[in-house]
């Protein structure tokens, strides 16, 4: 996982954004009724919402739970991390060649930079044994 804190001049939201690169999963239900989970990747978040990159469009105003992926120590994805999010905006991005989505947050005083770092800290407890020199 990558974590940056990138500023150029002045900012002019509300509350910083951290670039962060997480698998994720957004599960919703289309304009048709139909369910959909899209695996996406974090771009960046905030305390208030998300930024996701997807090769697939999702229709702005869709609500949308989102889960971050990880791997447990057996080898299987969880979706421990999940809150629910409305999509706000998206854009296809010519030079990645995705769609960056951005969803705002449903559920207010959601810690999910609180839930990343716990994840990024719990990571560095765990030492792969080809890691290990003897």
């Amino acid at each position: 996982m990558s974590l940056s804190i990138k500023s150029s001049g002045v900012e002019r939201r509300r509350e910083c954004r951290v670039t962060v690169h997480l698998p994720i999963s957004v599960l919703g239900t289309d304009r048709n009724g139909e369910q959909f989970e899209v695996l996406a990747h974090t771009a960046n978040l905030s305390h208030r919402g998300i930024a996701i990159t997807s090769r697939f469009p999702l229709d702005v105003g869709t609500e949308v739970d989102l889960r971050i992926l990880g791997e447990s120590a057996a080898g299987n994805r969880d979706g421990a991390t999940a809150t629910p999010g409305r999509i706000v905006d998206i854009h296809w991005d010519k030079d990645i060649r995705e769609f960056i989505i951005r969803i705002q947050y449903r559920a207010q005083g959601f810690a999910f930079l609180d839930s990343v770092k716990a994840k990024d800290e719990s990571k560095l407890l765990e030492v792969p044994p080809s890691a290990v020199v003897k």
